[in-house]
């Protein structure tokens, strides 16, 4: 019977909370009202409790309730804290810093004296790779590229003792050298510059060479710079509007020397003027750069014949 009153005032308690909670008053309720197993509502001052049919009957006082014989809360054992390690660093994000270098290092051109009278060019100009330049000695131009670390080098036939190299870049900046060349006085030269859709080139038959003889020099069978044979031949550019020489170089005692000049008559190049520049280094005597105008015939059937 304990057990049960203890249900009823507990459950009583429940219900009056809820009803706080919710903003709900109940007053002079007419009808029955259920609020729960064995749950007693007064009528204004009737303390008749309501009996919910079947339930077993108890006299439960709502006002002044009170509950005993509560059962005590278990003892639990006591655990020992951990002591507190603290919470693990967070590592913090390292700033990166973007350095706002040059892309690329400024050009450079350095030049150097080598065997035959000559000059090794290197040129570095890596805000360029890859494209087109034009180097300058003299009557001596021609267009070369550059590779993809933006570096050229070549060998030139030095025209002066006092060789001057000049690089024009495509964004017309240029970038220029000089270097001294001994043994200049030992060679005769002759430079052929021309630019344009249609080439030039040199023949230079030595001691009454025929064409195709062994001393017939071009730029088809140049020889090389250390031949003991005679002259040689360097060519220079390969673009096909771009700026092209020939330099043929002979030792300065052999006079018994012929030349020619002839023009390949193309669908590109027939009808057109070919525009060039021929220039002589005798020694150490370099003479000023000759015009040279080539007309070449009209199109049709002078295609593919060749103009002396």
């Amino acid at each position: 019977m304990r057990k049960q009153q203890m249900r009823n005032v507990m459950m009583v308690g429940a219900t009056f909370l809820l009803a706080a909670a919710t903003g709900h008053v109940m007053q002079n309720t007419s009808g029955d009202v259920s609020l729960g197993a064995d749950v007693a509502v007064h009528r204004g001052g009737d303390a008749t409790p309501l009996v919910r049919p079947g339930a077993t009957t108890a006299a439960v006082p709502v006002t002044g309730a009170r509950i005993s014989n509560v059962a005590e809360l278990p003892q639990l054992p006591l655990r020992r804290m951990v002591p507190d390690q603290g919470a693990p660093l967070v590592p913090h994000e390292q700033p990166v810093t973007t350095g706002f270098a040059s892309a690329c290092a400024p050009a450079d051109l350095t030049l150097s004296a080598a065997p035959q009278a000559s000059i090794l060019v290197d040129l570095h100009a890596p805000c360029n790779a890859g494209q087109l330049i034009e180097v300058r000695h003299q009557g001596l131009r021609f267009t070369a590229s550059l590779d993809a670390q933006g570096d050229w080098q070549g060998l030139l036939p030095a025209l002066a003792s006092q060789a001057a190299v000049t690089a024009l870049l495509p964004d017309g900046a240029q970038v220029g050298a000089s270097v001294a060349v001994p043994g200049l006085d030992a060679f005769n030269r002759i430079v052929l510059s021309w630019q344009g859709p249609g080439d030039m080139h040199l023949n230079v038959f030595e001691y009454g060479a025929e064409f195709g003889g062994a001393g017939h020099i071009s730029a088809d069978t140049p020889r090389s710079p250390d031949t003991p044979l005679g002259g040689y031949m360097l060519a220079f550019g390969s673009q096909a509007d771009g700026a092209k020489s020939e330099v043929y170089s002979a030792p300065a005692t052999m006079t018994d020397l012929r030349l020619e000049l002839d023009a390949p008559v193309g669908v590109h190049s027939c009808g057109r003027d070919l525009s060039g520049s021929l220039q002589r280094s005798l020694a150490t005597t370099l003479e000023a750069p000759t015009p040279l105008v080539l007309s070449l015939p009209e199109c049709g059937d002078a295609v593919g014949d060749v103009v002396m």
